[in-house]
């Protein structure tokens, strides 16, 4: 994990010139109600692109599925390397608190909440802002989110005015609507072996949000919406979907080091939470020698400080 993070954080600058064009520069919507309003804006628009040219469904279908089995093994990863650039966004010293339990995934963390160019990331690939705004930004923020969708059908975002959902059945719901108008799509259905539905392409927004899953996601909207309370905001949950999303997820947890930091100069704070397990939070403070101390605080004590630099 720390060779996959020094690699994404070395590539070559992106100049002016190569940098794609800023959607992220658009108005940020101010309130949950402008925020649904400009999602469902977008859903009508991929609406009338997939009723006129079904393949495009089927293309990102194929492409949702291709990019959360490349990105497997990075589920955690990316979403803190997503927590890194919102706070490098925001002049750096980031807090990032992980969650795993039962139920499932939660990454919360402070910084740049999502803007609009974010938002169509996730719900078209390869349509991420980062490119066109600094070249010191690591994550991938469409692609990377996609990762989940190995764990999870049913992902949830609060971040600013924004609460978004995704969900399978949802998206299923709403293409089997789609079916109903365009004699195209419901042949596509039809003929497909696999229901070639994009689940991020047509998310839940507004009332709709509190429709999505079950008890489990429930809980973990909850609880992010506490977290948001509690200062972080950003926080991204996700039900899994079975006991070895779980498993994986608590082996990523166990990969992360205190140096983990060291790579990330925006970040100044990890916490782990494991249920059933004292939680674990590393500080990055200055030193007077220009390095970094990292202090290990396990439960509420202070274990151990390791110097870096």
């Amino acid at each position: 994990m720390m060779d996959e993070l020094v690699s994404n954080s070395s590539k070559a600058p992106i100049s002016d010139d190569e940098a794609t064009p800023d959607l992220g520069a658009e108005r940020v919507p101010g309130s949950p109600e402008e925020w649904a309003s400009w999602v469902l804006d977008r859903i009508s628009e991929t609406d009338r692109a997939y009723t006129i040219k079904p393949d495009f469904m089927l293309g990102h279908f194929r492409g949702e599925l291709s990019t959360a089995k490349d990105y497997a093994g990075r589920e955690i990863l990316e979403l803190v390397q997503n927590a890194a650039d919102a706070a490098a966004e925001v002049g750096g010293q980031g807090k990032v608190r992980i969650e795993v339990n039962q139920q499932g995934l939660c990454v919360a963390n402070t910084g740049q909440p999502f803007r609009p160019g974010g938002v169509r990331s996730l719900m078209t690939s390869h349509t991420s802002d980062k490119p066109g705004r600094q070249a010191t930004l690591i994550g991938a923020k469409g692609l990377g989110f996609r990762a989940l969708l190995n764990w999870s059908s049913e992902p949830f975002i609060t971040s600013g005015a924004l609460e978004i959902g995704f969900s399978r059945s949802f998206a299923e719901k709403h293409v089997d609507e789609l079916a109903e108008e365009s004699v195209s799509i419901k042949r596509l259905l039809e003929l497909a072996d696999q229901r070639p539905v994009p689940v991020l392409a047509f998310p839940a927004v507004g009332s709709s949000v509190e429709d999505i899953g079950g008890p489990a996601e429930r809980e973990l909207i909850a609880r992010a919406r506490v977290l948001r309370g509690l200062g972080y905001h950003t926080v991204v949950v996700a039900a899994f979907s079975s006991p070895k999303a779980q498993s994986r997820a608590l082996c990523q947890l166990k990969e992360f080091e205190p140096n983990f930091l060291l790579f990330v100069e925006s970040l100044d704070e990890i916490t782990l939470a494991t249920e059933g397990e004292e939680e674990i939070r590393w500080i990055k403070k200055p030193s007077s020698d220009g390095r970094f101390i990292i202090e290990i605080h396990r439960g509420a004590a202070r274990t151990t400080s390791w110097r870096l630099g």
